[in-house]
């Protein structure tokens, strides 16, 4: 077993509850659909952070081709994968009950979310360059315009309050991160 594959259990297992805390409470919320409310800025948050948790897990895998690893290397993913836990996890309440408004919830959550979701991309540029550095993956010129729109999001969600600049956020980061992946996968992939 190498370093990597030793040392990505860990990171690997954190991600893993991300997403499976995630799927798990948007399953409780269709089982509930009829007692509780739904929002639309709300759940594209949560397809957002889903794509995000999963494209970062598949980023991670450059990671495979790092001869030798240290501690605070380590450290540092496994600090990146417990913020994308806790991001899933701000979301949705613990329990879905009768009642629950999605819309409260989230209004009464978003300074936790926007913060965790700040951490998460500037946690991601140090990631990509050391990557870059150890000669594992190059950095296309587009990371930086998507890194600049993903950084541009959390401050205008923790500053504002109105409604359609909270809809045009989701819908902004979905775009920006699909065009990315879109971009990547047809242009990079020649």
């Amino acid at each position: 077993m190498s370093a990597f594959e030793f040392l990505s259990v860990f990171v690997a297992v954190i991600m893993g509850l991300a997403v499976t805390r995630l799927l798990s409470a948007v399953g409780s919320s269709i089982r509930h659909r009829d007692s509780i409310t739904g929002h639309w800025v709300h759940s594209l948050w949560a397809v957002n952070v889903l794509l995000y948790v999963v494209s970062i897990w598949w980023a991670l895998f450059a990671w495979n081709q790092l001869p030798e690893w240290d501690y605070f290397l380590f450290l540092f993913l496994v600090l990146y994968a417990i913020v994308l836990y806790l991001l899933t996890d701000v979301l949705y309440p613990d329990q879905i009950t009768d009642g629950l408004n999605l819309e409260t919830h989230f209004i009464r959550h978003r300074s936790a979310f926007f913060w965790l979701l700040l951490a998460a991309v500037v946690l991601d540029m140090p990631e990509t360059i050391l990557k870059a550095r150890a000669g594992l993956r190059p950095i296309p010129d587009s990371y930086w315009v998507l890194h600049a729109i993903w950084l541009a999001i959390p401050p205008v969600g923790l500053l504002t309050t109105n409604r359609r600049v909270h809809g045009a956020l989701p819908v902004l980061f979905l775009a920006s991160t699909v065009g990315f992946i879109v971009w990547g996968i047809f242009v990079l992939a020649g």
